[in-house]
């Protein structure tokens, strides 16, 4: 049961550049962010599908990307755990220096579950 592609594109203006304690915070509108602690805290999209009972997901084809360079050098934020509100805050985590320290994009692939 083929269904036809679905399209995603943003612009700029659908996110929000902050400065916190010397770090950079990219908020997307309509997203949430990468939450593993340490890693740099980036704006994602989830997307959930409605299947038909019994339908199987056979693959997910990306058909077309374009990354597009924002003009600028950021420091970015490293995610913080996640804790419920009712419980102190835990210590500051700093960034993962295995992550930050490589000159390559980061995740190095779309991360599709």
């Amino acid at each position: 049961m083929a269904q036809g592609p679905y399209t995603l594109s943003y612009n700029l203006s659908q996110f929000e550049f902050t400065v916190e304690n010397g770090y950079d915070r990219i908020k997307g509108t309509e997203m949430s962010a990468i939450t593993d602690t340490g890693a740099p805290e980036l704006p994602i999209k989830s997307l959930n599908f409605i299947l038909p009972n019994g339908t199987k997901v056979q693959n997910v084809e990306i058909l077309s990307l374009s990354l597009v360079p924002v003009a600028g050098t950021y420091n970015i934020y490293p995610t913080q755990p996640q804790v419920p509100m009712s419980a102190p805050r835990p210590p500051w985590v700093e960034p993962d220096s295995l992550i930050y320290s490589k000159d390559e994009l980061y995740p190095d692939s779309m991360p599709i579950k």
